[in-house]
């Protein structure tokens, strides 16, 4: 089972309120939506609840994987077992510091880019197994980490054109 998150300082500064939608988003929509269509879960890294013998025969953590508990949700689903978010909220401190904000980013995205390459060390059969299921990994999991490296061409591609536009195309 997995609690909700957010934070008990939003209002900080603009980091925390940009983190509290981002965590407000995943945690009240998109988890709650992956869980309606029966399908994994990535959890988050606090307010888990698991059986002991089910994380045992999961074989625990990932003691070399950043993203543990993501790694963890995926292997639930990949061995037929279910994940529920459950109506409860944990509160956590938002990052408000930038420096410690890259750093913890850069941990997630390393965490994810692990977990997507473990989980798809068979592509073939993972998509034979688990079908529209698979798909949706790709988008949610293989999408957030492409999208990392992509963003920054489409900022720079954005502010190019502005740079470049001619002023005369304004006017018209």
């Amino acid at each position: 089972m997995q609690a909700k998150l957010n934070y008990f300082n939003p209002r900080q500064n603009l980091l925390t309120k940009l983190f509290t939608a981002e965590y407000s988003l995943w945690f009240d929509m998109i988890l709650p939506g992956l869980q309606s269509i029966e399908t994994f879960i990535p959890l988050g890294g606090t307010s888990n609840h698991f059986r002991r013998k089910d994380l045992l025969e999961l074989k625990g953590w990932d003691p070399f994987n950043v993203t543990e508990d993501c790694d963890l949700g995926i292997r639930i689903f990949k061995e037929k077992k279910k994940t529920a978010i459950i109506d409860s909220v944990t509160l956590e401190e938002a990052n408000s510091d930038l420096g410690n904000w890259l750093r913890q980013r850069s941990r997630w995205i390393k965490g994810y880019i692990q977990t997507y390459l473990v989980a798809m060390r068979h592509p073939v059969s993972f998509f034979r197994e688990h079908g529209i299921h698979a798909l949706i990994f790709q988008l949610l999991v293989g999408g957030k980490t492409a999208f990392v490296f992509i963003n920054p061409l489409l900022w720079l591609a954005t502010i190019s054109y502005f740079v470049f536009l001619r002023p005369s195309r304004f006017l018209l």
